[in-house]
C-alpha cells in the first residue's frame, strides 16, 4: 500500500490549486473563496501536489482514499505535541519504530529525498553521497545495516528513485577519494518521524478498512502468482507460502487462490487450464485461478 504524507500545508495547497505565488495575500484570497464556496473543501488522493477541490460530501465518504490538507497551525501544533509525546509513542529498539521491510523504506525515501525543489518549507537543500543517505537512513531502519553500501546503492538503482535524476557535484577530500554528492531536498528531520509513524501505521488503518468491509458483508479474497522461473521447485515453494501468510496477516483475506507459475499477460481465464501439483504442497490455500471463475 502506497503512503503519501501531508507534508505541505493547507494554504500552501490553495495557492498550487489556483496556480498563485506562495505569500499571505494570495492565501487569504483565495481560502476565503473556498471558504464562500458552501460544502467544499481542498484535498488530494495520492500526490499531496496534485490538490483537489471536492464537495465535503465526497471527501468524507471517500475517507480512505481522500485526505484533506492540514493548515500550517495545525501542522506546527503538531510537531510541538509529537516531540512532547515522542518517548511515549515510540518504543521499537532505541525507542524508535523502525522501517521493517524494503517496501516500507522504499515509501520512505521517495518522500524524504527529492531531485526538484517541492516548493515546501518542509524540505532542505543538501549535498548527500549515496553514503550520507545509508547514514541517514540507519536511524530509522535496521534494513541493509549488514549489507555493504555497494548492496545499497545497487538496491536504489533498481528502483530508480526520483533522487537519482539529482545533478552530480564531485569533490576531492583530505583522504584524495572522490566523492560524488547529490543536489537534493531532503524532508527535514523534524517532520519524518510523522512520516515515519503513518508508514510503519498505515497497516492498521489498511486492516481497519478490511474489517469494516467484512462487517458490510464483503468476503475478502486472495490471489497470487509467481512468474515462470528457473528456481528449483524448494525456492518456488518457499515463495509462493511466503505470498500467501502475507495474504492472511496483512489483509486478512478469508479465501486465496494461486497460480504456481505463469506470465503477467495471461488472462484469468488461461490460468491453471492444467494443474500444477506444487499447489498441494502449499498450505492455507482453497485453489487455483479456476477456482476464482
Amino acid at each position: 500500500m502506497e503512503v503519501v504524507m501531508n507534508i505541505i500545508s493547507r494554504e500552501e495547497a490553495v495557492c498550487l490549486f489556483y496556480a498563485v505565488p506562495f505569500n499571505q495575500e494570495n492565501v487569504n484570497k483565495y481560502i476565503s473563496i473556498i471558504n464562500q464556496t458552501e460544502d467544499v473543501d481542498i484535498c488530494f488522493t495520492r500526490n499531496p501536489y496534485k490538490p483537489r477541490l471536492l464537495c465535503t460530501r465526497v471527501i468524507y465518504g471517500n475517507a480512505f482514499d481522500i485526505n484533506l490538507y492540514k493548515s500550517q497551525t495545525d501542522q506546527e501544533t503538531n510537531n510541538v505535541q509529537e516531540n512532547s509525546v515522542e518517548n511515549e509513542l515510540i518504543a521499537v529498539a532505541d525507542n524508535k519504530l523502525k522501517l521493517e521491510s524494503k517496501v516500507q523504506l522504499k515509501q520512505f525515501i521517495q518522500i524524504v529525498y527529492r531531485s526538484t525543489d517541492p516548493k515546501s518549507t518542509t524540505y532542505e537543500q543538501r549535498y548527500m553521497s549515496f553514503y550520507d543517505i545509508m547514514s541517514d537512513l540507519r536511524k530509522y531502519t535496521l534494513v541493509f545495516r549488514e549489507e555493504s553500501n555497494s548492496n545499497f546503492v545497487n538496491w536504489c538503482a533498481a528502483q530508480k528513485f526520483e533522487f537519482l535524476n539529482a545533478r552530480i557535484k564531485r569533490k576531492h577530500e583530505d583522504s584524495e577519494l572522490r566523492i560524488s554528492r547529490r543536489e537534493l531536498y531532503v524532508l527535514k528531520s523534524g517532520y519524518r518521524d510523522i512520516l515515519l509513524k503513518e508508514i510503519v501505521g498505515i497497516h492498521e488503518k489498511y486492516q481497519d478498512y478490511i474489517t469494516d468491509l467484512k462487517k458490510e458483508g464483503y468476503c475478502i479474497v486472495g490471489y497470487c502468482r509467481k512468474s515462470r522461473t528457473t528456481s528449483d521447485r524448494d525456492e518456488v515453494v518457499k515463495s509462493l507460502q511466503n505470498m500467501i501468510t502475507g495474504l492472511k496477516s496483512r489483509s486478512l483475506v478469508e479465501y486465496i487462490y494461486v497460480t504456481v507459475s505463469c506470465n503477467a499477460k495471461t488472462p484469468i481465464n488461461r490460468r491453471d487450464l492444467k494443474k500444477n501439483m506444487i499447489i498441494d504442497e502449499l498450505s492455507g490455500v482453497n485453489g487455483d485461478a479456476q477456482g476464482i471463475q
